[in-house]
């Protein structure tokens, strides 16, 4: 796909992956577009868990179904803004007897994020990205001050060449009663033409 043309361009891209409090808005390239192109993004994930015994007795299954949109609007000069919404509704089944499966501690679990994105060069071949994020996940009943998480990922890249595109981030993320960080390997590796 040509990014020459400075209309809007929508996308429709099905996954089946396990996206957990993805910043897709953050991955996207910026490489030469012209000021003023926009790229949307529109990601659905549909994900099943099969039962899995619980050690305290029972069995929990897992349905993951999401929505993400992402925009991406280039600002000219390898610089770019973008921001991403997400939905995603975790409906867990308990089943037994005894143990945690008789409880059924919780039902459905449903968590909307929605982050922001900068992309900005440091020299020729140099440029970071920022993405802060903040987020609500909770069943319907919980209380959203309680539910809500907030962080962002940082990452620094190098462009080798037109194919290959290598770096090191890290995010970090706090709520839910935790701090967590991490750190990360960025590619972006073209390594065979349309792919």
């Amino acid at each position: 796909m040509s990014h020459s043309c400075s209309r809007t361009r929508p996308v429709l891209i099905i996954l089946f992956l396990f996206l957990t409090g993805s910043v897709n808005v953050f991955a996207q390239p910026v490489g030469k577009l012209p000021a003023g192109t926009m790229i949307h993004a529109l990601t659905g994930t549909a994900i099943y868990q099969f039962d899995a015994k619980i050690d305290a007795g029972g069995d929990v299954g897992l349905t993951r179904l999401g929505i993400e949109y992402d925009l991406l609007r280039s600002l000219g000069n390898d610089r770019a803004i973008g921001l991403g919404i997400d939905y995603s509704a975790d409906l867990f089944s308990f089943g037994g007897e005894d143990g945690l499966g008789a409880l059924e501690p919780w039902g459905t679990v449903n968590t909307l994020s929605f982050a922001i994105g900068y992309t900005g060069k440091l020299g020729e071949d140099w440029s970071f990205r920022v993405a802060p994020l903040i987020s609500a996940s909770g069943e319907s009943s919980a209380s959203f001050s309680d539910s809500l998480r907030y962080g962002a990922v940082l990452a620094f890249t190098r462009e080798f060449n037109e194919t290959l595109t290598l770096g090191l981030g890290a995010g970090i993320f706090s709520g839910l009663e935790e701090t967590r960080a991490f750190p990360f390997i960025a590619v972006r590796w073209a390594f065979a033409p349309g792919w």
